[in-house]
């Protein structure tokens, strides 16, 4: 049997590819969201630097931290799920069920406490779950960690932020439009609730929109890229790749945000623009910008471009030939 290379795509197979539990007498073949929700927590951990090595401890700070975000995004995402009672301790367990159907390796482990029956040997009485509730969670698992390797991808923010695409385009992607915008507002609950103008937020709040949050940037970016068909709202570039073994497509485009979040802290999809990773650049290097009454291209004077060939035998487009459009 050849040994897969276990890399960024590898992941991205496994990820989609999770098993999910469906709603007893569901007549929808509602799956629960709570495995893709788990791994979603995770990596806000990794991305907010809450976790520095790859080790979830049952008894430390991390777990606490994982179980509130877990928490939050199964209110925002959990579907049929959303207001049921919080079962945390499911994905952290079952997850280790989850393997490459070639080698039958998981990405997902517990380490057992050394007075702890092998995990095989953990069922509840009717023989089923092996871990029913977190207090047996608690009493039998030391920590739970990733591969290695999947652990060292995590470490580099564009695999992150792949990583999170899969998931979200895999298992959320009925979100509609409105949902989403509503979504995104939930992310600034403590600037709503205290009647903040979102232009003039108290240190308080800047603190806490610094805070990274990977399902609330998937949604925004799934969302403007779509509103714009995939393109460039600039050159009108649009360039889908289809990865092998991956059920969604990834895009040339980004979503920027029209007045930063830094300064505005608005993430409401009016907010968002689609451009290319050139246009993206040059957008967020103050080449131009949106003229908010018109919507028209502000191209900037302040920046020199050249090109070392004739434009025209590349079919170039400058910069400045965009001003006013």
């Amino acid at each position: 049997m050849t040994k897969k290379t276990k890399n960024l795509e590898y992941y991205a197979s496994l990820f989609c590819q999770v098993k999910r539990g469906q709603i007893s007498g569901s007549k929808y073949k509602e799956y629960s969201p709570y495995k893709p929700i788990f791994l979603l927590s995770i990596i806000e951990l990794i991305e907010n630097q809450q976790i520095s090595e790859n080790k979830i401890n049952i008894r430390g700070s991390e777990y606490v931290e994982l179980k509130e975000i877990f928490k939050r995004y199964q209110s925002i995402l959990g579907g049929e799920f959303k207001y049921k009672k919080y079962a945390f301790h499911q994905p952290f367990e079952n997850l280790i069920n989850d393997k490459n159907k070639d080698t039958g390796e998981q990405f997902w482990h517990l380490k057992l406490k050394q007075e702890s029956p092998k995990i095989e040997e953990i069922k509840d009485a009717e023989g089923r779950n092996r871990i029913k509730t977190e207090a047996k969670l608690k009493q039998l698992v030391e920590y739970g960690r990733f591969d290695d390797e999947l652990w060292e991808i995590l470490q580099d923010t564009q695999s992150r932020n792949y990583l999170v695409n899969v998931l979200m385009d895999t298992f959320f992607s009925d979100e509609t439009n409105s949902q989403i915008d509503d979504t995104l507002n939930t992310f600034d609950l403590d600037a709503q609730k205290q009647n903040q103008e979102v232009t003039e937020p108290k240190n308080s709040d800047k603190q806490y929109s610094k805070r990274k949050y990977v399902v609330r940037d998937s949604l925004f970016r799934r969302s403007i890229i779509h509103i714009y068909e995939y393109q460039c709202a600039v050159c009108r570039l649009n360039l889908n790749i289809k990865p092998v073994d991956i059920r969604s497509y990834i895009n040339i485009v980004d979503a920027a945000h029209i007045k930063p979040l830094s300064i505005s802290y608005n993430n409401q999809l009016s907010n968002g623009i689609s451009l290319c990773k050139n246009h993206h650049w040059a957008f967020d290097n103050g080449c131009f910008g949106i003229d908010d009454k018109n919507y028209s291209i502000v191209v900037s004077n302040k920046f020199s471009e050249e090109c070392l060939t004739t434009v025209e035998s590349l079919k170039i487009i400058p910069m400045k030939s965009y001003h006013g459009q």
